[in-house]
């Protein structure tokens, strides 16, 4: 007799049932219906649907007995069931619940995004949503459950708070504050947000946060903000009050080491002494000094003139900010009297060099500093470079080389007015004739001023500049820096020495900032950077600039300014962005920051920019926004950004090679090809370049070396070209 059972019913966890035959007696052959697949054990069949199967059980003698069984499917899942929190609100949350599903919950919303949290579905931003959702379990999905719409109403535009994130005092006596705060809106719908403070600040698109220069005498501010399609909202901010007990304390200057100064009686001196000062609180500094020798005078931040007494000579230094606190370092000026015989002429010349300093760098390489010495002066500049080794530059002596001994005789030039003179100068001789100053112990820089905490916006551009003075170097090397713990979205330029982009989500990190000597020797430094949440959602409509962020500005003069600043935009498609300033800038599809010299006889620019052919267009008043920054009283250079050059292919083979030239993006750049006597063979030049520039230069035929010089108005790198 033949039996046949099944390990059923079909569902959605037992996708496949098997069959199971039975009959007593050796040499039983089996033989199961159609829609059964037997396996190995041929007494055993699966079976991935329900119905009615049999099996034929055949014996050795021939007889055979058919038996059957009936599979049953229970495969049918139910839609979830959906309800929310509420049908509406103004400018609340609203969650949507899916109940009686055994798996898992697959959503499905149209009119926006928002939150999945397993059953729970939540969105936040203002609009109308349609949130449906399916259950899955093994192999088994439910149909659409029956939708449910929800509407979060923007509702009345408002500023319903302020955060006081900094108080810094610059001067007591006046009453004289830095306030950084940002407010908190309500009502937002998707549209730029343009906040002022009434008769301080003017309106700005920049995102949050603010810093104002106010005075006590002026204890509560208004701020006015407003966005397209609402009405002005306006808030009383009473900073003074938020201010008390949260006065950050004013630090002092920081003075690092003057290394000492060798002059040449007669001839022209310069020193800048912001490059050894800093004030942490970023407050303009008033400087002063005594000891100086004869000829030498204070302007500004600036040592200059021309020494009159040969001699040494200590002189102090001191930095003072608004609030007294004061930094001071001693400095010795050694002024030698001419040792180089004047020929007797009076027209311009170059009659030797003075001051001549050797150090080892290798065995076969030497940094030597020193001076020209002039004769003809008249009182013009004067414009002086080594031929193939550095750029034109009116800054006074010494200068100082990196040189190689295969390479023992350089050319100085100098110009004054329509005057060239040339002096052929065999430096290796002159430091075989004095000792060579042997290499020093490294030592590791050191930091500075530091950085404060910061605050971006998650979607908004943000831009930190790291500011000359952060770091210092008692060997006063090149410092290189870099940067670790960035949240998502933002990254550092070295060319610019800034963390730049757009931070994708809100949280809080620690960042640090390193500083690197070439010697392998570093400092760091950390800030807390908190990005806070997106205050609105992506702007649906068209491709605009919103505004300016990330705004520096450098005093040059008194009617000059060097300005740094980023443009915001919205309605970005992942387009290539050209952006330009009217008269100033020339269109460019490099990022920003873009750096520009302007007067404060024009203090609003017009910023363009087009995405896809879409134009848009921006009036920035850009003094206004200096007058307001923090930034904007301090006369202290960014940074050299490091001047990069890479041939593609030295031994050159053919009749040109490619040059790739980084690190100095927005900046014009000049290529000179010269032989080995300094003859120019070609030269060219790029007014603005963007990111990494791949330039062809070609080389003339029978030049076995040729010599090539990349320079910006600061910087140059040589390279020697050998032809294959």
């Amino acid at each position: 007799m033949a039996t046949l059972v099944n390990s059923g019913p079909l569902s959605c966890t037992n996708p496949v049932v098997t069959l199971a035959a039975g009959e007593n007696g050796f040499g039983v052959s089996f033989r199961f219906s159609a829609g059964a697949t037997q396996l190995a054990t041929r007494s055993l069949a699966t079976v991935l649907t329900a119905g009615v199967y049999s099996v034929t059980v055949t014996a050795p003698s021939g007889c055979s007995a058919i038996a059957q069984t009936t599979v049953t499917s229970e495969t049918a899942l139910a839609a979830p069931t959906l309800q929310a929190s509420a049908p509406a609100t103004d400018n609340q949350p609203i969650s949507v619940t899916a109940a009686g599903c055994p798996g898992a919950i697959n959503w499905l919303v149209q009119g926006g995004s928002g939150q999945p949290a397993g059953t729970i579905y939540t969105v936040t931003q203002p609009g109308t949503y349609t949130i449906s959702a399916r259950c899955s379990t093994g192999s088994c999905t439910s149909a659409d459950a029956p939708p449910v719409i929800v509407t979060i109403r923007a509702g009345v535009f408002a500023i319903t708070g302020v955060t006081t994130q900094q108080c810094q005092l610059v001067d007591a006596t006046r009453g004289e504050f830095l306030v950084t705060f940002a407010p908190q809106y309500s009502g937002l719908n998707g549209s730029p947000v343009s906040l002022a403070v009434v008769n301080e600040v003017a309106a700005t698109a920049a995102p949050a946060p603010y810093t104002v220069r106010l005075f006590t005498d002026n204890p509560v501010v208004t701020l006015a903000a407003t966005q397209a399609g609402s009405p002005e909202a306006r808030y009383s901010y009473s900073w003074r009050a938020a201010c008390i007990g949260n006065v950050s304390p004013n630090r002092p200057p920081v003075a690092s080491a003057i290394p000492a100064q060798p002059l040449q009686q007669n001839q022209p001196y310069q020193l800048v002494l912001t490059s050894y000062f800093a004030d942490p609180d970023g407050q303009p500094l008033r400087f002063s000094a005594s000891g100086l020798p004869a000829g030498i005078v204070l302007t500004g931040s600036q040592l200059g003139g021309s020494p009159t007494t040969s001699g040494t000579t200590s002189a102090t230094i001191t930095a003072t900010d608004p609030n007294g606190l004061q930094a001071t370092t001693a400095v010795v000026f050694t002024v030698s009297a001419p040792d180089v015989p004047v020929p007797p002429t009076t027209g311009f010349a170059i009659t030797g060099v003075t001051n001549l300093s050797c150090v080892a760098v290798s065995s076969s390489q030497r940094r030597i500093s020193f001076s020209p010495v002039y004769s003809g002066l008249n009182g013009q500049p004067v414009r002086f470079r080594v031929v193939n080794e550095s750029s034109e530059t009116t800054t006074p002596g010494p200068y100082t080389l990196q040189l190689y001994t295969d390479n023992p005789t350089i050319t100085l030039e100098a110009v004054q007015a329509n005057a060239t003179a040339t002096y052929r100068y065999n430096w290796l001789a002159g430091c075989t004739n004095q000792p060579t100053t042997p290499p020093t112990g490294n030592r590791p820089p050191t930091v500075g001023t530091g950085l404060g905490n910061q605050t971006a916006q998650a979607g908004q551009g943000y831009t930190l500049f790291i500011p000359a003075g952060t770091f210092t170097d008692p060997d006063n090397d090149q410092l290189q820096l870099s940067v670790s713990g960035l949240p998502a979205g933002l990254s550092f330029s070295a060319a610019q020495n800034a963390i730049t982009g757009t931070p994708s989500q809100a949280g809080t990190s620690t960042v640090q900032v390193s500083a690197t000597d070439p010697g392998g020797l570093s400092a760091s430094t950390s800030f807390v950077l908190t990005v806070q949440p997106a205050s609105t959602n992506p702007t649906p409509g068209g491709f605009s600039i919103a505004g300016v962020t990330g705004v520096r500005c450098e005093t040059l003069s008194a009617g000059e300014r060097q300005l740094s600043f980023s443009p915001v935009y919205t309605g970005l498609t992942g387009a290539p962005v050209s952006f330009g300033v009217t008269n100033e800038l020339v269109t460019t599809t490099a990022p920003g920051p873009y750096a520009l010299r302007l007067y404060t006889d024009n203090p609003a620019i017009t910023l363009t920019a087009t995405q896809g052919g879409t134009p848009a267009s921006y009036r920035f008043n850009w003094l206004a926004a200096c007058a307001t920054n923090p930034n904007g009283r301090q006369a202290v250079a960014e940074a050299g950004s490091p001047l990069s050059v890479v041939v593609l292919g030295n031994p050159v083979i053919g009749e040109s090679v490619e040059v790739l030239i980084g690190g100095v993006a927005g900046q014009a750049v000049d290529l000179s090809l010269t032989d080995l006597a300094g003859n120019r063979l070609h030269r060219q030049q790029l007014p603005q370049v963007s990111g990494t520039e791949r330039v062809v230069v070609p080389i003339p035929a029978g030049r076995a070396m040729t010599i090539l010089k990349v320079s910006t108005a600061t910087q140059h790198q040589t390279v020697k070209l050998i032809r294959q």
